[in-house]
């Protein structure tokens, strides 16, 4: 029916109920294919999905691999999301990729709790990548999403492909608050990703000194070295300027250590960048100026090559 389909899609509720009174069938389509419920949940028309599901429009009626309840949420529509799951829509209907309603409600950062109360899986897993409504949620930096999961029951630590965990996604996304959440929540400071990353590692580049020490305070090793041998010290001094640097010194970090790749301690790293406060703090804390590195380079003749007179006068 042309008319309820311009109805449905102009978001005209009462034009829609009185279209539908008179006969017109809920089940059809718009003149692009899709069913009109799914336009209706696209857009966010509560009162027409309302109307619709009323006169027996199909709750999991699928167009190119999308639900209206998958539609609604990837959206931020809960209005329609109530009255779907009101209507027994399914709440482990997948998209194309493997994600249900609440990946998409986590990743946009809708913490309504109807989609679990309405029996949506907490661990759903996407085939392939095992990503979780958790990972959406902590990797967008959305905490309410997070709380709401966690309560729900969702695995802090779960693993997605790459060894990717919520706190890791959330550090490496600059989510320095919510990456403190989750440690209070109980995630482990000792996961790495495939690479060797750990959360120590990412944390010292966020600028974040409650972060870094939260996380030593909870037992990260403060040597421990990703797969190419750099420690958290060695990241920090990368980062030119971090207040991490101190920080880790102060708590016992080593300065003498060596990366597995290229054998370069953190002082080569501050030598050749030419920064001055932190190649100060290395040696004052025991890092040699006569280390070499796999090609015999000194930090003394890194600072000098790359013309940071200052620093190659220190050392």
């Amino acid at each position: 029916d042309a008319n309820l389909a311009r109805a449905v899609s102009q978001g005209d509720a009462g034009a829609a109920r009185r279209l539908l009174a008179a006969g017109a069938s809920a089940s059809g389509s718009a003149p692009n294919g899709w069913p009109l419920l799914a336009v209706a949940a696209q857009k966010g028309s509560a009162g027409v999905a309302a109307a619709l599901l009323e006169h027996g429009a199909d709750a999991d009626a699928v167009y190119s691999g999308f639900t209206p309840l998958l539609l609604a949420a990837a959206a931020g529509h809960l209005q329609v999301v109530r009255p779907l799951l009101a209507h027994a829509a399914s709440t482990s209907a997948t998209s194309p990729d493997g994600s249900t309603a609440l990946h998409f409600a986590a990743e946009y950062g809708h913490a309504d709790v109807a989609l679990l109360r309405a029996g949506a899986p907490v661990e759903a897993a996407k085939p392939g990548d095992g990503t979780r409504p958790l990972h959406r949620a902590a990797e967008n930096g959305k905490a309410a999403v997070v709380e709401v999961l966690l309560r729900a029951g969702a695995s802090v630590d779960a693993a997605a492909a790459g060894e990717w965990r919520p706190l890791l996604l959330s550090l490496v996304r600059s989510h320095a608050a919510l990456a403190l959440s989750l440690l209070e929540a109980g995630a482990s400071p000792h996961h790495a990703r495939e690479d060797g990353t750990l959360p120590l590692h990412a944390a010292t580049r966020l600028g974040s000194s409650a972060l870094v020490e939260a996380l030593l305070d909870r037992g990260a090793r403060i040597d421990a070295a990703d797969k190419a041998g750099e420690t958290a010290l060695h990241r920090a001094v990368s980062d030119r300027g971090s207040a991490s640097v101190p920080l880790l010194l102060r708590r016992g970090a080593s300065a003498a250590v060596a990366t597995s790749d290229y054998l370069q301690t953190p002082l080569h790293v501050a030598a050749a960048q030419g920064d001055l406060a932190s190649a100060a703090e290395l040696v004052a804390h025991g890092a040699s100026a006569a280390a070499r590195d796999r090609f015999g380079v000194t930090p003394q003749y890194a600072a000098a090559y790359h013309g940071h007179r200052g620093v190659a006068e220190l050392l």
